[in-house]
């Protein structure tokens, strides 16, 4: 799926210029949703603009973008086309990959404790189903392939974990973890909101079987808009029970057929996506996509490596600790930095935030 000519390479500066909130703020909260960019706010006002003098015709205008953000994404991932579908967030995304699979009574998914409760609970909704959830205690805040390989168990059936975790911006080698699990034929399900749009990623070269993320965070679109990548060679085993007119194969002539109400699912991942998209959302998500892939994955990655490692840097001379991990392939976005004992956490908080630094606090340290 290739990108269309977008419009020259940016600079880090020239992207920048393209973040109003940046010009009275210091924007921290990386771990919440983003700060929009000028052009993604331009794309949605378009369209409802649109909207609101043509209805139907914007609609459709809409619903036709939507296939050239799929698209997008299956380059941003490193997928096919027929491997993207949309949903409204991670949450959603991750409790239809549950959904789809096809589970054995007695089947274990291993997830790990401090990971963020959706990752778990999507898996926990399959109790009727006999799927057993077993939470396994990470090692220094990190899941590493060694942690991972040494908590599989005959009835693991699955892995489910975050990407870059929420809590301490621990980043998980999805490669080395990949390659075990598909040696043990253990599927593996991925949490990606935290990664994506800032950490390059090729799904496939990381052996990732199901991946969802919102797209309110790194990725610069708006709530409600989220994606999801189901792998291809995976698709003929899950079962299809969240069904909608979109999700068949005859969608665009399913109410001309002599039987409109035949069963004929896509064979692709758009298969969940079962009625009436957020188009509008879609169309956000688009936009940034075109802006980050102006700057490149690798720029993204640098810059975000650079500002987080001065602001570890600065934190440790005046005394402060660093909480997450930094090393080579361990760091993130996400830092948490605990202030020197002589300092109150509250009061400096306080005075961030009063300073326009936006930033949260989580566990005793600043968190963003």
């Amino acid at each position: 799926a290739e990108l269309p000519d977008t419009g020259p390479p940016l600079s880090v500066e020239e992207a920048r210029a393209l973040f109003p909130g940046l010009a009275n703020t210091t924007y921290l909260a990386t771990n919440g949703p983003a700060l929009l960019p000028r052009p993604t706010r331009d794309r949605m006002a378009a369209g409802i603009d649109d909207l609101m003098a043509q209805g139907f015709a914007a609609s459709a205008a809409l619903e036709s973008n939507v296939e050239k953000v799929r698209g997008q994404v299956a380059r941003l991932l490193g997928a096919e086309l027929d491997e993207v579908a949309f949903v409204r967030n991670t949450g959603e995304g991750l409790c239809l990959i549950a959904a789809l699979i096809d589970w054995r009574p007695g089947d274990e998914v291993l997830c790990f404790g401090g990971d963020y409760r959706s990752v778990v609970h999507a898996f926990q909704g399959m109790a009727h189903r006999g799927v057993e959830v077993r939470i396994a205690s990470p090692r220094d805040g990190c899941v590493t392939p060694e942690l991972v390989s040494s908590q599989l168990r005959e009835r693991t059936r699955a892995v489910a974990l975050s990407w870059v975790r929420y809590d301490n911006g621990a980043r998980a080698d999805l490669g080395a973890i990949g390659r075990l699990l598909d040696d043990a034929g253990v599927l593996f399900i991925v949490d990606g909101i935290q990664g994506l749009g800032v950490l390059p990623l090729d799904v496939r070269e990381a052996g990732v079987g199901f991946l969802a993320a919102g797209a309110h965070k790194w990725l610069l679109g708006v709530s409600g808009t989220g994606i999801l990548y189901l792998r291809r060679e995976l698709l003929p085993s899950l079962v299809s029970s969240h069904l909608g007119v979109t999700s068949m194969e005859d969608a665009e002539t399913l109410h001309c057929t002599g039987d409109p109400y035949r069963v004929c699912p896509v064979p692709a991942a758009r298969q969940v996506e079962e009625g009436a998209r957020n188009a509008l959302g879609i169309a956000a998500l688009g936009a940034s996509l075109e802006l980050q892939a102006r700057i490149g994955a690798d720029a993204i990655a640098e810059q975000v490596k650079t500002v987080t490692d001065r602001l570890c840097e600065g934190f440790r001379a005046a005394g402060g600790r660093v909480r997450s991990p930094r090393g080579a392939g361990e760091w993130s976005g996400i830092l948490l930095l605990e202030p020197p004992p002589c300092m109150d956490l509250q009061d400096l908080w306080g005075r961030l935030l009063r300073e326009r630094v936006l930033v949260g606090v989580r566990e005793g340290a600043l968190w963003g």
